[in-house]
Order: structure tokens, then C-alpha cells, then sequence
């Protein structure tokens, strides 16, 4: 309910009204259309409007992994029309390098400086390779971290400061910090204790992130996701937020967390035990339309073991 009326009043800059292509087509995935772009007051393009546009996005457009378990359109492509036809045009999710890169698009389009990073996501240790993208926005001479394709991700940018606690409007607590004289670690605050999240290193390697978006440049990234002993290769995960829920299809499980932080937080289970119910749920709960699961196959996710599904 919240991103409903969180949509209904977000009011778009009146440069927006000469967008390209791409920016139309996302604004419209997000419940905009010319008719109403073109009726909106002029206002800059500021931390307020991409707060509303990160939380605009994570309640309408899922992290998901389908294309790894049969869904249409097979592997996943890195260049913006790719991605964009999948998420834009049928309506799809994506994970974080799909989502960070098509988000980064719109708002460079939006003319804020937009710095993609490559990061490692916490397993137990930071003793892997990067698979994570996240971005860096620039507003003025003020940093923030944004980032759409984490599944759990803070619903609003993150000012990029180290050692600050930052608390996002679902609840959820976060902090930047330094690890050492080359690392940079996101934390959160749960069951008591700050956790480690996300790694990255504070002079990112990667020479192209701040320019045009290149496939090439995350190709090998993609790579490592797509290996067949990695977590994404062997679960199914969709997940969808919101400052009041959380839901995530987590293999054959249906999760939803209300209210997502707090003491009154309650997480409710419900098992799906066909394919046919699995389909329901992605077309009901995260619009996924059915033709875009019909080859999706769930029986290699049944027969893993419950504790790989354990983190979401």
C-alpha cells in the first residue's frame, strides 16, 4: 500500500517531460505516463527526488533470478536494452547487475554522477570474488550509496560517510566503515549485533564505472554468478520491498515479514508445493506474467538443502 501513495505524489522534474526513451519506459514501470509527466511542477533533481526513486523502485520491480531456473529469455545480458526490455518492457526483475546498471542509466540520464563499484557479498567470510554491483551518486560534493539489486536493500540511499548510523524510514539500521587501510564494509544492525554486508575497496579497480555503461567490463562478474556451484545457480529467489513488508519467494517458500524491523516484526512461512502455485505467486504478488515462467523449473531447487535458503 505504501508505494501506491508513495507513487500517486512523486512529482517529476520538468526536464523529465523530454526524456529519452529509456526514462519513459522506466517511469512508466513505475506507474508514470507522459500524460501525467507532462502536468508535473518543475523541482531539482535532489537527495529527496532519488530517495523517492530508490523506494519507487524496490516496490515495484523485484530482485529476481529467474533467468537461472528456466524463466524466458534465457541468460542474462549486460547492455542497457537488454536489460531494459526484460525489466521495462515484460515487466521482469533482475539481481544487482541488471538492476544497479539499469537504475544507474536513469539516473545518469537525470544528470546525477553515478560511479558503479564491484563488491563482495558477506558469506560467512569476504574470502570470494566480487559478484555485487553497487552504486555511488553524486550529488553536489555529497556521496551517497544506492543500491536497488541487494534484495534487502535500505529502501533510501545511504549518505557515504564512514561510522555513521543511518537509519532508512522501513526501520532498518546501517553504517558504513573502514576495514583496514583498502577495504570499505556496509553493515546493518540485526539480532543485536552490527553485521557485515557488502566489501569493497575504497580505490575500486575497474577504470570504466564512471563513464558509459560497458558489458564487457562486468562480463566476468557475470561469470561467477552464473557458476553452477554458486547459491543463485542452485536457489530461486525473488524478493520484493517495501517499508512496511517484505515478501521472498525463497525456493518453494513464500515469505512475508511485517512489519520489516522491530519488535512487532513477524515473519509468516507458507510452503508451495507445485509449480502451478510457484506461478500463481509471481504473477500475483511481483507481476511477473505467466508466459515469462513457463519453462521454470523448480524440482533441481526442492531437493537442496533448506540451509541454502536460510539468508532470505
Amino acid at each position: 500500500l505504501r508505494i501506491v501513495s508513495l507513487l500517486s505524489v512523486l512529482v517529476l522534474p520538468v526536464q523529465v517531460t523530454a526524456m529519452s526513451s529509456l526514462s519513459k519506459r522506466y517511469f512508466a514501470r513505475m506507474g508514470y505516463y507522459s500524460s501525467q509527466l507532462l502536468t508535473q511542477k518543475e523541482r531539482p533533481f535532489d537527495f529527496s527526488f532519488l530517495c523517492e526513486l530508490t523506494e519507487a523502485h524496490l516496490g515495484t520491480i523485484p530482485f529476481e533470478n529467474l533467468a537461472q531456473h528456466g524463466g524466458k529469455g534465457g541468460p542474462v545480458k549486460l547492455d542497457i536494452e537488454s536489460i531494459a526490455e526484460k525489466v521495462l518492457d515484460r515487466r521482469r526483475g533482475g539481481f544487482c547487475l541488471e538492476l544497479n546498471t539499469l537504475f544507474g542509466e536513469l539516473l545518469r540520464e537525470l544528470d546525477y554522477k553515478v560511479t558503479k563499484i564491484p563488491s563482495i557479498v558477506y558469506k560467512g567470510e569476504f574470502d570470494h570474488p566480487a559478484t555485487h554491483v553497487t552504486l555511488i551518486v553524486t550529488i553536489e560534493s555529497t556521496k551517497y550509496m544506492v543500491d536497488v539489486g541487494f534484495g534487502e536493500s535500505p529502501i533510501h540511499p545511504l549518505e557515504y560517510v564512514f561510522d555513521k548510523e543511518q537509519i532508512t524510514p522501513e526501520g532498518m539500521k546501517s553504517r558504513i566503515v573502514r576495514q583496514g587501510d583498502e577495504d570499505v564494509v556496509l553493515e546493518w544492525f540485526k539480532d543485536g549485533e552490527w553485521q557485515p554486508r557488502l566489501l569493497w575497496k575504497l580505490e575500486p579497480s575497474l577504470q570504466m564505472q564512471t563513464g558509459p555503461h560497458q558489458p564487457e567490463d562486468w562480463q566476468g562478474l557475470l561469470d561467477l554468478v552464473y557458476d553452477p556451484g554458486t547459491n543463485f545457480s542452485n536457489k530461486l529467489i525473488v524478493c520484493k520491498v517495501t517499508r512496511e513488508k517484505k515478501l521472498t519467494l525463497s525456493g518453494s517458500k513464500l515469505k512475508c515479514t511485517v512489519p520489516r524491523f522491530g519488535s512487532e516484526s513477524k515473519l509468516t512461512v507458507r510452503e508451495l508445493s507445485t509449480l502451478e502455485e510457484v506461478r500463481q505467486i509471481l504473477k500475483d504478488e511481483y507481476g511477473i506474467a505467466e508466459s515469462e515462467t513457463e519453462q521454470v523449473d523448480i524440482g533441481k531447487i526442492k531437493e537442496q538443502d533448506p540451509s541454502l535458503f536460510a539468508g532470505f
